[in-house]
């Protein structure tokens, strides 16, 4: 059974840390703009927008929705990405931390892009795959 995740992602401004390979499947989101996804899988790439942002990711169905951490090229950074404010993911998270949720069909989950206070610049190294679990 294929289900769908669509997000949607909001604020503006915008280089790349999800390195793919030719196995890897979904979309890969590289702007922060008002624009709707629809796929199985999707690549949240933090690293192109460079400034806090929020991702609005609805799922199509009922279970677990897992969000994993793929590669980073810093051990350090003062940004780090929220997953509806009960986990997080900073620069030193290695790549393959995830964090799982269970989730209704249509239920919004809100993925964050912020800077870690008091600190109110930085780039954002983190790249996300969210996808059915």
């Amino acid at each position: 059974m294929f289900c769908w995740l669509l997000a949607s992602v909001f604020l503006v401004t915008v280089k790349g840390q999800c390195l793919l390979n030719s196995n890897d499947t979904g979309v890969v989101i590289s702007r922060c703009n008002p624009s709707v996804y629809n796929d199985l899988v999707i690549h949240i790439d933090f690293s192109e927008f460079n400034s806090s942002c929020t991702c609005n990711v609805t799922p199509k169905f009922t279970g677990d929705l897992f969000v994993l951490s793929n590669n980073s090229t810093a051990e350090e950074c003062n940004t780090q990405i929220k997953i509806n404010d009960d986990f997080m993911f900073d620069c030193a998270a290695p790549a393959g931390s995830n964090h799982s949720l269970n989730v209704q069909s249509n239920q919004i989950v809100h993925v964050r892009a912020e800077y870690i206070k008091p600190s109110k610049q930085g780039r954002f190294h983190q790249c996300l795959q969210i996808r059915q679990y």
